[in-house]
């Protein structure tokens, strides 16, 4: 699909090749396939929805940079566009290697940073691609499993690099923006909506940037003299930009092409789900002793399987007493609850093991959903 026309004083990440690998990673969650062990899908999507979200707020600071606005700018404003700017585009790199650790914690998680450790989490980081430094190695896991991606940042290194500096100098130590260039083609009948002609010595209090230059050097001190770069060899904001888009777009279909590779799945689709009762009949305690029964509901234990696969057991919720269930019964998929009834903290007696245990904490709606009629296997 041909990339559609962009304006020139706007970016646009293009992701759609990781909306694949989550969808992957969904199915690969799926307890016919991997499963979910430390709770892996939920740290990929945390890592997955975090790089998303980095990029969108790139992509409003960015617009917002350059583009007109009937308001007076104020002169710092360029720095906290800058600094929001270069935050999210090293945040996004930060949670894209959350999200790769993640997957490669589900298919081999004595290789991989292990993410159930508080500790162990701290060292998920851009290094375990790129390495500590120019002449170090990446973590061995990352560059066997997460080859493409692995290789992609590595010659992509300047970039990375460029990007985490601005990034470390903003958030330490102080302003970034060092100047640039302002727009000079305001919309037809701007200044005059402002009560200014064209030719105005304010006209520049509104104008919006066109392009903003980067510090070859931000981390040398500030007596140092600045280094002797030509103009020309000077880098912009919005060439970084534009190249990191680039590095994104090639970066999700890097990590889908190693994902694939990584995580051989037993069922290469989702499969059929059904909605079964685990537990009927349960009587339910508004304490924790269980000595004082609550009148008018039963709470059923509803489990959860899929096609060819035992069901999973669920959780007990509250269903109506006058509602006859059996261990067994099919429920439909998506049932419904009373939103006008709510039961409040409840606990029961386990039916198989006797032993005390709280059905939910806060309140719980009411399931009303009846058992599905069998279906008619014929004469």
């Amino acid at each position: 699909m041909p990339k559609a026309p962009t304006h020139p004083y706007e970016i646009h990440f293009d992701t759609r090749a990781m909306e694949t690998v989550d969808q992957f990673a969904l199915l690969a969650r799926q307890a016919y396939n991997l499963g979910d062990s430390g709770a892996w899908f939920g740290a990929f999507r945390g890592g997955y929805q975090g790089f998303n979200v980095r990029l969108y707020a790139v992509e409003r600071h960015y617009a917002e940079l350059h583009a007109w606005q009937l308001r007076c700018r104020w002169h710092l404003e360029p720095e906290y566009q800058l600094a929001s700017i270069f935050f999210g585009l090293d945040s996004a790199l930060e949670c894209f290697v959350f999200a790769m650790n993640a997957l490669g914690y589900a298919a081999r998680p004595t290789e991989f940073v292990d993410i159930t450790s508080d500790k162990a989490l701290r060292s998920i980081t851009p290094r375990l691609v790129l390495g500590s430094g120019p002449q170090s190695t990446p973590h061995a896991a990352f560059s066997s499993h997460f080859s493409r991606v692995t290789a992609l940042w590595q010659q992509r290194r300047d970039l990375i690099d460029e990007v985490q500096r601005q990034h470390d100098v903003s958030k330490h130590r102080s302003t970034i923006y060092r100047g640039g260039q302002q727009r000079m083609d305001p919309p037809p009948g701007f200044h005059a909506r402002l009560g200014l002609n064209d030719d105005h010595p304010r006209r520049f209090d509104f104008a919006p940037m066109a392009e903003i230059i980067l510090d070859p050097d931000p981390k040398r001190p500030g007596a140092s003299p600045p280094p002797h770069v030509k103009y020309e060899d000077l880098h912009t904001l919005e060439g970084l930009c534009v190249e990191f888009t680039e590095l994104i777009e090639a970066s999700c279909q890097a990590l889908l092409g190693d994902a694939q590779q990584l995580m051989p799945l037993t069922h290469a689709g989702f499969l059929e789900r059904f909605v079964v009762v685990g537990q009927a009949a349960i009587t339910l305690f508004a304490d924790e002793d269980c000595q004082q029964p609550i009148d008018g509901f039963q709470g059923v234990r509803i489990d959860y399987g899929h096609a060819g696969y035992a069901a999973e057991p669920g959780r007990v919720t509250p269903a109506c007493a006058s509602i006859a269930y059996r261990v067994g019964d099919r429920l439909p998929l998506d049932g419904e609850h009373d939103k006008t009834r709510k039961v409040g903290p409840a606990w029961f007696r386990d039916p198989d093991t006797g032993a005390i245990e709280r059905a939910w904490w806060s309140t719980s709606l009411v399931y009303v959903s009846p058992p599905l009629v069998p279906e008619a296997t014929g004469p």
